[in-house]
Formats: C-alpha cells, sequence, structure tokens
C-alpha cells in the first residue's frame, strides 16, 4: 500500500483535475476485445457453485468461473440502482448522488452529466446493447438506455418486475429501443434469446464493430416465480429458497445459451466476460446463501456489498485464478474502456483503477482505499485488511435531532477481514490509532460527497433507514469512547440485539414484494365474504414462507391462519383485506373514479393492515425456525371486518382458545397507541315487501315498501332522543323502487346501532325492530328481518399497549419526499380539516379513550388479551372511509405506513415471546377487567357468517 498521506494527495487531485489518458491495452493485446457483461439481481456471496455453493447447481456460470479469475474480494453497492450507476459511470455514489433505489416514474435517475460506460465503449467503436434491467431512470427519454450510449435495448426499466406478465404496481414495463412491446415469456429467458438474435445478427453485418453487450439479469430478484421445470431438481428444498433454486438455474441456463451462441458465431475466443452481483443476498437462509459473510443486502456488512464476481478472456487472463485482491465495481470503467482503446479524458473525475494488472500478472489493488457507500452518514472504507464501518447514530437522531444533536455523532467499528470475514470482533479498542487514520481517509473520501440525486436528503434509501445497528460490543461515538446501549422509551432506536436485527431486515427484504401484494389488493378491491383474490394472495405467499396454512376456518371460504412453530407462547397477528362500497378512487389527489366497473375501494386501508401483518409474522416465524425464540407465530386471515363480523365466527369456532396474546393495527391519518377501547354495534337490513300498482291511476291498490322505510327511519330519528349518551344510529336505504309512478314492492334498510358497551345494544336493538315493525304494520307491507350481527367493543389491555407504543415510538421514521409532499398538499385542499404533516413525526398516547368505530377485534379482546396501535398511512387530516384515504393508500404513503406497521408488530411480537411475565401480567389484566362478566356473543344462536351481506338486496 502506498503511504497514507498520497492517498488523500491523490483524492484531492482527483477532486479538482480531469481524468488522464490511459495507455489503451489493446494496442499492447491486439484485437479489441467483445465485452459481455452480466450482472445479476440480488444474488447470494455462496449460491453459485465457483463461489461455494453446495445445494443449487450452476455448471454453465462454474464452467466460465473457472476458466478465468474469480474475484473473492469484489464489492459492489448495498442496492440495485447505486451498483448500476457505479458501473456505467467509474464513480461513487457520493459523486453521482445514486445512493438509492430509483422508483418507477421517480423523477429523477443517473444525471445525464454523467457519461456512461456505453457512451466511451460507443465512441471508441463499439456497437452497444443492453438486454436486461436498466433501472437508472426512465421518466424522460433522456434518461432511457438509448439516449444513455446503447444503440440497442431490450427489457425493462423497473426493478421488481413480474417475471411472466411484466407489469410492476400494475404498469407494463417491456421495452425494446425504448418502445413498449408485449411480448409472452418469462423474463430471464426472454432476456437471453434477445442477447443471443443481436449475437446472430453480427453473422450478416456487413462491417463487424466489436459488441459490448450488457446483460443485467432480473433474475434472482423478487418476486419469486419460476417455471415449474426450473425447480424439480431441489425437492429436498421448500418455499423461497426452491424457488430461488430454480430462478438461479434458469440464470445458468440463459448463460450458457449466450455462450454457445458466442462459440457457434466463432466470437467466443475473442470475448472477454464479466460477472458480477449486483448486491449481497436478501434473507440469508430462507432465500440466499451469503457464505461466511455477515448480513446481507441492505447494509454495508460484508453480506450486504461483496458481490461474488469473475472475469474470463480464453488466453488473455489465466485460468484457475482466486484473486483475494480488494476491488469496486468502479473499476471496470476504466478496466474495459482501456481494453477497448477508448479515452479516459473527461471532465468528471474517476475513481476507478485499471483491473488489468490484477486479472492477469497477480498485481496488487491499484486502490489505497476503497470507499464503500451507503450514504454520506453511512459509509465504510477498507485499506488493506482492514475495514472501517461507520453508521449514523441511532434512529432517535432522525427524528429529534433539533433537540438531541449530540446524538448525531456516528458509531464506527474496526474489522480486520482477513482474520475475521465474519465481521464479529470488533478492534476499536484494540487499535485506536489505525481506526483514527482509517477515520480520515474516510472523512476526506465524504468530504465533497453530494446529496442524494432524489432531492431528499432525508430519504436515502428505503433500506438506509434501517441499517442494521452495530452489535452493541461494536457502538462509539468516536474512537475510544463509547455510547450508552440502552434508550428510554421516548427514544427510538435501531435494534440492540441480532435477533431484533434479523427481524427488521427480515422486514425490510421484503419491503418490495409486500407493496407489491398491497397493491394488488389494493387494485382488487374486494367486498366482504368475497375476497377470493385478496385472501389468496396472502394465504399463498404464507404458505411459500412456510408457514401452514389452514383455509376456510370457521366455515368461511375466505378466512384461514398462518401458523409456525409449536407450543407456547402463541402470538397471534390479525390480518383483513375487504374493501368498502362506492369509494372508487385512482391513486390520485383529486376524485376520480377508477376505469372498472368495481365501485369498492381500500377506504379503510386493509389492503395495508392484512400485507403488514403477514411481514411480520413471517419474520417472527424466521427466528423461531432460527431458534433464537420457542414458540408459535399464528396469522389469521380476517376478510369482512366491514359489517360482516368474521372474527365474531372464527372465536365461536375456537381459533383464539390457545393464543397467550393477538396484535393487531390500523391505517389512520395519524400514528397512535395506547390501552384505547372502540364502539360495540349490531347491523340489521330491514326488508319490507308490498303490493305494486300505477302511482297514479291506480295508488289505492298499492302497498308501498318504501313508505314502510320512510316511517321506520322517523321512528328511529324520534328513538335517538330517548337512547342512553354516546348512542350513534346511522342507516343507508339499499332498496326504495325503480320508477316514481311504479309503487315499490321492495324497499331495504341497513342499519347500525352503536355504543361503547355492548350491554346497552340489545335493549336498544329491540327498540329499533319495533320501529320497523310499526313501519310494516302502518303501511301493510310484510317486514323480514335480517340480522347482520354484533360485536363487542374492545376490551383494553394496558400492559401490551405499553410494549406495543414503546416499539412504535421507537420506530416511527415517516417523513415524506417531496413528490409525496405535493401529493399531501394537493389532497389536502379537499380535507375539511387538514392537518400539519408534522404530526407524522408523533406518536399520539390513546390511553383511556374510546375510538368512535367499531371492529370485530372486539370480540377477540375479550377472550385473549389483545392490542393494536394505528400508523399514518393517510396524508394528516384524511377521514376514514374516504376518497382521500383510498388514493394516499394506494401510493408510497400508505407503503410508508405500512412498512412502520410491520416492524412494529414483529419487535413487539419478539418482546411478548422472550418475555413471559408479560404475558402473564396481559392475562391477569383481562382477568380483572371482566370482573364477573364472561364473553357473550351478539350474534344469536347457531347464526353463520353472512357470507352474502354485501350482494344486492334479494326480494322476497
Amino acid at each position: 500500500m502506498r503511504p497514507l498521506i498520497l492517498t488523500i494527495f491523490v483524492s484531492l487531485l482527483l477532486s479538482f483535475s480531469p481524468s488522464t489518458v490511459l495507455a489503451s491495452a489493446a494496442d499492447e493485446k491486439g484485437d479489441r476485445p467483445n465485452i459481455i457483461f452480466f450482472l445479476i439481481d440480488d444474488l447470494g456471496y455462496a449460491d453459485c457453485g465457483f463461489n461455494g455453493g453446495k445445494i443449487i447447481r450452476t455448471p454453465r456460470i462454474d464452467e466460465l468461473a473457472n476458466s478465468g479469475a474469480i474475484l473473492t474480494s469484489h464489492y459492489v453497492q448495498p442496492v440495485c440502482s447505486p451498483t448500476r450507476a457505479a458501473l456505467m459511470t467509474g464513480r461513487y455514489a457520493t459523486r453521482t448522488g445514486v445512493y438509492t433505489i430509483v422508483r418507477p416514474q421517480a423523477k429523477w435517475g443517473l444525471p445525464l452529466a454523467e457519461r456512461t460506460l456505453a457512451q466511451g465503449l460507443q465512441q471508441a467503436g463499439y456497437e452497444t446493447a443492453i438486454t436486461g434491467k436498466w433501472h437508472l431512470g426512465e421518466f424522460e427519454a433522456a434518461y432511457r438506455p438509448t439516449a444513455r450510449g446503447f444503440e440497442h435495448q431490450y427489457g425493462h426499466y423497473f426493478g421488481a418486475i413480474d417475471y411472466f406478465t411484466h407489469l410492476r404496481d400494475g404498469v407494463h414495463d417491456w421495452h425494446r429501443d425504448d418502445k413498449e412491446v408485449h411480448e409472452e415469456g418469462y423474463s430471464t429467458e426472454l432476456v437471453a434469446k434477445e442477447a443471443c438474435r443481436l449475437i446472430e445478427a453480427r453473422k450478416s453485418a456487413t462491417s463487424k464493430r466489436p459488441l459490448f453487450l450488457y446483460v443485467p439479469f432480473n433474475g434472482v430478484h423478487s418476486p419469486f416465480q419460476v417455471p415449474e421445470r426450473y425447480m424439480e431438481p431441489y425437492p429436498q428444498l421448500t418455499g423461497n429458497r426452491r424457488k430461488i433454486a430454480g430462478m438461479l438455474a434458469a440464470v445458468d441456463e440463459a448463460i450458457g445459451q449466450i455462450v454457445d451462441t458466442l462459440r457457434a458465431n466463432g466470437e467466443f475466443e475473442n470475448t472477454l466476460i464479466v460477472f458480477s452481483a449486483d448486491n449481497g443476498g436478501p434473507n440469508p437462509g430462507p432465500v440466499s446463501d451469503n457464505g461466511p459473510l455477515k448480513a446481507a443486502k441492505g447494509t454495508l456488512y460484508e453480506g450486504g456489498i461483496r458481490g461474488c464476481a469473475f472475469a474470463t478472456w480464453p488466453g488473455k487472463i489465466p485460468a484457475g485464478q482466486k484473486i483475494d485482491v480488494p476491488v469496486h465495481v468502479v473499476d471496470w470503467y476504466p478496466t474495459l474502456l482501456k481494453l477497448a482503446g477508448g479515452k479516459l479524458e473527461q471532465p468528471l473525475p474517476i475513481d476507478g483503477q485499471d483491473l488489468w494488472p490484477v486479472l492477469t500478472k497477480k498485481a496488487e489493488s491499484a486502490h489505497d482505499a476503497i470507499l464503500l457507500v451507503q450514504s454520506p452518514q453511512r459509509a465504510a472504507v477498507r485499506m488493506g485488511d482492514y475495514k472501517l464501518l461507520r453508521l449514523s447514530a441511532p434512529r432517535a437522531a432522525a427524528a429529534k435531532k433539533k433537540k438531541q444533536a449530540k446524538s448525531e455523532e456516528p458509531v464506527l467499528a474496526l474489522f480486520n477481514l482477513k482474520n475475521d470475514i465474519g465481521e464479529t470482533r470488533n478492534l476499536i479498542s484494540e487499535e485506536p490509532e489505525r481506526a483514527k487514520k482509517m477515520e480520515a481517509v474516510l472523512d476526506e473520501l465524504l468530504r465533497n460527497a453530494v446529496p442524494p440525486g432524489n432531492g431528499n436528503a432525508d430519504e436515502n434509501d428505503e433500506q438506509a433507514m434501517h441499517q442494521p445497528a452495530l452489535d452493541s460490543s461494536e457502538v462509539l461515538t468516536s474512537v475510544g469512547s463509547a455510547i450508552p446501549t440502552a434508550f428510554s422509551p421516548s427514544e427510538p432506536t435501531v435494534a440492540a440485539d441480532p435477533t431484533e436485527s434479523a427481524v427488521l431486515e427480515s422486514i425490510e427484504k421484503r419491503r418490495d414484494a409486500s407493496w407489491q401484494m398491497a397493491r394488488k389488493i389494493w387494485e382488487a378491491a374486494e367486498p366482504g365474504y368475497q375476497e377470493v383474490q385478496s385472501s389468496k394472495l396472502l394465504a399463498d405467499a404464507a404458505e411459500a414462507a412456510g408457514l401452514q396454512v389452514t383455509r376456510g376456518v370457521a366455515e368461511i371460504p375466505t378466512a384461514f391462519t398462518a401458523e409456525f412453530g409449536s407450543g407456547k407462547p402463541v402470538i397471534g397477528i390479525l390480518g383483513e383485506f375487504d374493501a368498502l362500497p362506492g369509494l372508487t378512487q385512482k391513486d390520485v389527489p383529486e376524485q376520480m373514479p377508477r376505469d372498472d366497473k368495481n365501485s369498492y375501494g381500500h377506504g379503510c386501508g386493509h389492503h395495508l393492515f392484512g400485507v403488514a401483518s403477514l411481514s411480520a409474522a413471517i419474520a417472527v416465524a424466521e427466528q423461531i425456525r432460527s431458534g433464537a425464540i420457542k414458540g408459535t407465530v399464528r396469522f389469521y386471515g380476517c376478510p369482512a371486518e366491514e359489517g360482516g363480523s368474521a372474527k365474531v365466527f372464527m372465536v365461536q369456532a375456537g381459533l383464539f382458545q390457545d393464543c397467550d396474546a393477538v396484535l393487531h393495527w390500523h391505517p389512520a391519518s395519524r400514528n397512535s397507541a395506547g390501552d384505547r377501547s372502540s364502539l360495540a354495534r349490531i347491523a340489521v337490513k330491514f326488508q319490507f315487501s308490498g303490493q305494486t300498482a300505477h302511482a297514479a291511476g291506480s295508488p289505492h291498490q298499492g302497498r308501498s315498501a318504501l313508505d314502510a322505510i320512510e316511517l321506520t327511519a322517523h321512528a328511529s330519528e324520534l328513538m335517538r332522543e330517548h337512547t342512553p349518551e354516546q348512542t350513534r344510529i346511522h342507516h343507508v336505504i339499499t332498496s326504495g323502487g325503480e320508477a316514481p309512478n311504479v309503487v315499490p314492492a321492495f324497499a331495504e334498510m341497513y342499519f347500525y346501532i352503536r355504543h361503547p358497551e355492548a350491554k346497552f345494544l340489545k335493549p336498544l336493538y329491540q327498540r329499533l325492530e319495533l320501529c320497523a315493525k310499526a313501519g310494516a304494520l302502518a303501511t301493510e307491507t310484510e317486514l323480514t328481518i335480517k340480522y347482520e350481527g354484533g360485536i363487542r367493543e374492545i376490551m383494553p389491555n394496558r400492559t401490551l399497549s405499553g410494549i406495543v407504543r414503546k416499539r412504535l415510538q421507537q420506530l416511527n421514521d415517516l417523513r415524506y419526499n417531496e413528490e409525496e409532499r405535493q401529493f399531501a398538499a394537493r389532497l389536502q385542499q379537499h380535507l375539511q380539516e387538514p392537518e400539519s404533516l408534522e404530526t407524522l413525526s408523533l406518536v399520539e398516547n390513546v390511553d383511556g379513550t374510546v375510538g368512535k368505530g367499531s371492529t370485530d377485534v372486539g370480540d377477540i379482546s375479550w377472550v385473549v388479551p389483545t392490542t393494536g396501535f394505528s400508523t399514518a398511512c393517510w396524508v394528516p387530516g384524511t377521514p376514514g372511509h374516504s376518497w382521500q384515504a383510498v388514493a394516499a393508500g394506494g401510493t408510497t404513503i400508505g407503503e410508508k405506513g405500512m412498512h412502520l406497521a410491520a416492524r412494529t408488530l414483529a419487535t413487539s411480537a419478539l418482546d411478548l415471546f422472550r418475555q413471559p411475565d408479560v404475558l402473564q401480567a396481559a392475562s391477569q389484566e383481562l382477568k380483572e377487567r371482566l370482573g364477573k362478566e364472561t364473553y357473550e356473543s351478539l350474534m344469536q344462536p347457531g347464526q353463520k357468517a353472512p357470507l352474502d351481506y354485501r350482494n344486492p338486496p334479494a326480494r322476497k
């Protein structure tokens, strides 16, 4: 290594002067090579055989790797887009601003001032093509591949598309030369087919230029989808791990097809092939295999940023090498341009170094220091065998930075990767001088870091906000001075132990897939007891994650349970997924019905509810599987909460009798938690049947069902004056006739009666029934009563609510980016009582209050200790059951609230598994609150779930 002072001098020099022109390797090596760069999405470090994998067979990839140089210390970025930006520019994220994922339709991308690798090679006379995933911006034509140096483009712009439909969040994303095309097929196979077509087309080319073919597969990124034939060789695997095996097998076959086409075309011998992962594998174990490396995708630990890689060129790169020299993905930019005879002189400084001596002569790294960066606040530096890692302070600082500026100080850790590749031993206290020197280098490398390209310095990345904390033994404010490892409930922090870190990381890795599922449920918007698609999506996802699913419980087709583990304790997590009638709405800040004929909409956010709860349950199940905790986690798929009272029938079926505690949540326009109760409720439909007649010609012969309704409504209004305080009675007319000149023979009213205490409801209902009977008697019509059922008020549990509120306060990191702020501002113009966006940072304590809504969660809370909370999934001030709630819930505003809820549920559940005394106290509290009361359902004896309650009224 060169002296430290020279490192800083070179860094300063690069900051103020353009890169020099490198001598062309082509001048020494003869003909310039074709270049094929395979980039594999979310590939685990040890998933492939050449890098230690023992389970998944990758013969074609392994053959290539063993014919060249395997790079065992090849660094990439923690997530997708930043790695692609570094490859395309040879520049760190601190220069390009691409720290985060470029989401679909985001109004930013790789800055247009950047010269891409494709442009440099094109200028050097290369034919340039991309087949696969771009992920560097598409909102304007100037950001798309054909404007960034690629003559040919095929594939998709976004990440996480459906492999078969090529949809992402309902948007079709499949293009050729930046024009939308519709083609059937599995995306991995289509990408390979197009690459082969481009190679074969060169046979008839009049003048054959060298080829740069960039093949960034979307495999093996979620969603986990693959044709069955690829999974058949892996019957011993289950769930997503089996799907990943099949997806990687498909990539292996695809690469083999491309190599075979090169051979058939006579171009293999003069082709340099580079293979790399774009980041570490997600969710090691159930999904990927990162071998000996710590942590996973989305982190600055080795498991997040050391990508398996190799390079091969027959006769040029010696075969059978394993090179442990630290290199970075930025290095390919100068290396490939030099091999191509291109010029590196450009206005913007280049961070990459020429790898050719490393690949061919086993030279030492040309880097004195390699910057590993997630944001200007979260970064690491690799120098020789050592790595210094610096994360921003615990998330308390993010929420209260104005009041607690001192908590913004960084935390550091020092590792010797040669001796400790798993980053288990922090050497800060043992080697403080080395740490100080490395920290100085890191500071210099970060000195001129540009802000994030999305324009929001507070939102560097969805995963960066949840960067796993250093272990408690690693946490330091500066070299040699420890910070506290425990925090008060009012000071949010990231997980301080490995199990909590693993739970949060698990939820983070599924974030995109969870949002895709929530969007599908949002789009389906299915009525209560008819949520066929929504229920199946959730149940299938639970099954794929290894949970034992029982469908059709309590004689309800769309109800199910999904559990994992055995024995006590049994912790339940509730999920809902039904929509509301009359709330059709697009995800825009003005009232705008959807184009389809579905009149339903998720005005209560249940598309978020079920998905967040399932994500939490799966994360907890993974820790049971790992042995970190013992017991059973059970997810309840609960349909028809909006008036259908499904949970009551699930209670009566005994589905909660062995539970020790139940957790739930609900979308709202603000965050809140506490021992809050709710209103009990009875729902009933009164149907009246009369006699038709001509309303003008023979009205005396008719008996109007509508008259019966009007009398019933009037009587109920009079009744309001003589009901206990806090009683609420409201109704709608679901059918009242079809033409003014026809006396209506059928009409129907739908009533709700509510009160904070269920004991008042039965007498109130009996009086309301008399109103209906009076209406029928006075109009000589026949009355049919359809008793839809009743639900009890929530029995609060302060013991459990204290656990949940503490977690919600700790984890609350809600903030809007600029695009979301603009959406909120436009939507708040349509709100009667808009609230400040600053409320997002607050958690309201609702201890001792009674909510104005009703929920069938109430019946559960009478038989098992239960608590819930709300997160801000709607713009502050938005009422529930409104088009504004539907609109916000279909955007990233809803997604962020959902993600906070999943993390809160999972960590709260984890607390309950590990604190049996809390469960005992919660059980004792329930007994004391009940006193001499016992649970009594408001359903009628033998009543079944009203599966047709959302259907149009049927005439008798």
